[in-house]
């Protein structure tokens, strides 16, 4: 991840210094992002105990809403090339952990559950009412790599962009339990719920990612003009840690990490309408996604020491309605 933001910090500066030796406008941007968010992933322990199920655990962070105020610069350069750089962040408003967990065939049996066979044993609820979202995107589209028509634009470059999205979930919520007394293994009876206010998982997860973008842009009217942007990664790093505060056999430092190599995209389609040659009001709609397989997650005992599992896939996806003003100087 550092060489990305290196990569990136030499395209800022570059761009910086051109942009210092041009006389072309500036265009500055203010959006607020109405957005709904989720992290969802699974692994598979069962290498390390054939008692675990296949997968062996599964948290879903859903329904994580943030509301996020952006801001954005596009500026000429000297030689006729863009730079394009955004900053957004926000807290999280509200959402929910559903983190289930799952045992073999042999695993019933021996914690002597009331369900036999291979199934889910326990499901709880817990809400997200704490962390944020931050990111940065920058871009830089070279003259030459564009398509003019009579209404159109179509503009190629390069793309870093750096996520991270942060939760603090409190409280547990049993919905499903069928190992109740087993001393080694067991769960809340469901519809129980403990630790209410406590906080009983952390999770920071982060996304870096170089991909290829395009910007569209499209003219409706003489006012009205439609932007279409996608950039696809075909370079995204991830890392995840999470700590649950709750588990004393595990470190709190993280608990537990996970990284990888995957893909992702930004997609975003806004309409512009031009209240003067200065001034344009902004209103579209923008998705993101991330998505990982087959990597590996590591667990951190508390009294040190690691083991390693198998990662079975992991996703981000965060969307929801943008609306701004932009102006140019």
């Amino acid at each position: 991840m550092k060489k990305y933001i290196c990569l990136l910090l030499v395209i800022i500066i570059t761009g910086v210094s051109q942009a210092g030796q041009a006389q072309e406008e500036m265009e500055f941007s203010i959006r607020y992002w109405m957005s709904h968010g989720q992290t969802k992933w699974r692994h598979d322990a069962s290498t390390l105990n054939s008692l675990y199920g296949k997968p062996t655990s599964e948290l879903d962070y859903q329904r994580v809403n943030s509301n996020i105020q952006e801001v954005g610069i596009i500026k000429a350069l000297s030689q006729g090339h863009d730079l394009k750089l955004t900053l957004g962040m926000g807290g999280i408003n509200e959402g929910r952990l559903v983190d289930d967990d799952y045992l073999s065939a042999s695993g019933a049996e021996y914690y002597g559950a009331t369900q036999s066979g291979a199934h889910r044993f326990s499901r709880t609820h817990s809400d997200i009412n704490g962390g944020g979202v931050f990111y940065f995107r920058g871009e830089f589209f070279p003259k030459d790599f564009q398509y003019n028509a009579a209404q159109v634009n179509i503009h190629f470059g390069l793309g870093m962009h750096y996520l991270r999205e942060e939760y603090r979930a409190s409280g547990v919520t049993s919905v499903e339990c069928t190992v109740l007394t087993h001393p080694d293994l067991n769960c809340l009876p469901a519809g129980s719920s403990a630790y209410q206010g406590v906080t009983v998982i952390t999770n920071i997860v982060e996304w870096t990612g170089l991909g290829i973008a395009m910007d569209n842009n499209i003219m409706l009217s003489q006012d009205i003009q439609l932007q279409v942007d996608l950039t696809y990664y075909p370079i995204m790093s991830l890392n995840n840690e999470d700590t649950h505060h709750l588990r004393s056999d595990l470190a709190q430092n993280p608990s537990v990490r996970m990284s990888g190599n995957g893909t992702g995209y930004d997609f975003s389609a806004v309409l512009k309408y031009q209240f003067s040659r200065e001034v344009s009001a902004q209103f579209g709609y923008q998705i993101w996604d991330r998505s990982l397989k087959n990597q590996s997650i590591t667990f951190y005992g508390s009294q040190g020491g690691s083991s390693t599992a198998k990662l079975m896939n992991f996703r981000t996806h965060r969307d929801g309605y943008i609306a701004g003003l932009k102006f140019i100087f």
